[in-house]
């Protein structure tokens, strides 16, 4: 397998118009403030532009042959592929890890949360109607002629 990265495009559009506001804002400030406030402004502009960065940008996870790789804004995990136990799709993708005892210590479970991708409570109520609605059984149609459950005036359906 190819080594794959996922990363959030919301936080890719969000960066690129935060981008915009900011050089428009820089461009304002260069041009209209020369005093001390405006120098304030733009370094607190740079900040938080700094900060967008590290929200945006390095939120990721890669997938290679050898493991997964969960890179959070401030935090780097590295997991063998034969300690992920589950994977589940929460408000953000949380893998589930589990490894065996080594010699002297306890066995080891822990949780780690992907800030790179997620999906709403309203996406998976969504999805979860959609497997439950393909898992019933169908029955053949639901309406017959006119409205009703049967073929009309009381025929039944698939009746000549």
């Amino acid at each position: 397998m190819a080594k794959q990265v996922f990363r959030s495009p919301t936080a890719v559009v969000v960066w690129w118009i935060w981008v915009l506001f900011a050089v428009g804002n820089l461009i304002d400030l260069a041009v209209q403030g020369h005093d001390h406030a405006s120098l304030v402004a733009a370094l607190v502009l740079l900040a938080v532009t700094a900060v967008m960065y590290v929200g945006a940008w390095r939120p990721r996870i890669i997938a290679d042959d050898a493991e997964l790789t969960i890179i959070n804004p401030v935090r780097e995990h590295r997991i063998r592929w034969a300690a992920v136990a589950r994977v589940d799709a929460v408000d953000l993708i949380r893998v589930r890890c589990e490894w065996p005892a080594a010699e002297g210590e306890q066995e080891g479970r822990k949780s780690i949360y992907a800030w790179a991708a997620g999906t709403s409570r309203r996406r998976q109520f969504i999805s979860q109607v959609r497997a439950d609605r393909r898992a019933r059984p169908r029955r053949g149609p639901s309406i017959g002629v006119f409205g009703a459950r049967d073929g009309g005036f009381g025929v039944p359906v698939g009746a000549p």
